[in-house]
């Protein structure tokens, strides 16, 4: 049975490791970036966008090709290709917000 996990709010350590356990890495990093900030009193400064850029990516290169290709067609872009392929593109979309 399939177990429904809300991941409109920040995951649980129960939730984080299940979905770890199912190959959904990418599903605990996009809850983490979402929530990260919702503890932040003040707004983030000016020149943290390259910074976001950075993060971004570097998350983008530790996903898996079957996280990339999950990630892209849960954005209704183009799943196919090689890897580095799958990583520019997912790059390029930028992080969901």
């Amino acid at each position: 049975m399939a177990r429904q996990i809300d991941t409109n709010k920040p995951l649980s350590d129960e939730d984080r490791a299940y979905l770890l356990a199912r190959g959904r890495r990418h599903l605990v990093l996009q809850n983490d970036r979402r929530f990260a900030n919702q503890d932040a009193s003040s707004p983030a400064p000016q020149g943290s966008k390259t910074s976001e850029q950075a993060e971004w990516e570097e998350q983008v290169n530790e996903l898996t090709v079957a996280e990339l290709r999950d990630e892209l067609a849960n954005r209704n872009l183009d799943t196919t290709g090689k890897q580095d392929a799958l990583r520019k593109r997912l790059i390029e979309a930028g992080p969901e917000s």
